[in-house]
């Protein structure tokens, strides 16, 4: 999904493994977003959220980090008023990952999907595309 115009301007990827970050970064800077913003876990995605949820497109968030987890987090990113889609990337058990779901569902957060680890970049492309409608 290489193109000349970016389909995010701003993407906040959650999640406490550096070398996962580094690749879904770079993922995403290969025509998908023009900037984003990475964070090991749920504090720094708070300040991240509360610098920038007016800018954020889309974000990507792992279910469990130390600190704050996943499910933490959304309750947060709902409080910072962020309305974009948001995306799930977790290990964790489909229950698990079907309960975030329906809490991020009962926050009214625009869920666009979960993705199990290791990240499958053709399922995440596909998550884009139908939250943005773009091809």
């Amino acid at each position: 999904m290489s193109s000349s115009t970016p389909v995010f301007k701003q993407v906040m990827l959650v999640d406490d493994d550096p070398i996962l970050c580094a690749v879904i970064e770079a993922f995403f800077l290969d025509g998908r977003a023009e900037t984003v913003y990475t964070a090991n876990n749920g504090i720094e995605a708070i300040a991240v959220a509360n610098n920038h949820s007016a800018d954020l497109d889309f974000v990507l968030c792992d279910l469990n980090m130390p600190g704050m987890d996943g499910i933490q987090l959304l309750r947060n990113i709902a409080k910072c008023g962020y309305k974009g889609p948001i995306a799930i990337l977790s290990g964790e058990d489909r229950s698990i990952v079907s309960l975030a779901a329906r809490m991020a569902s009962t926050l009214n957060l625009n869920l666009a999907g979960a993705l199990s680890k290791p990240v499958n970049f053709e399922e995440l492309d596909k998550i884009i595309v139908e939250s943005t409608g773009d091809p």
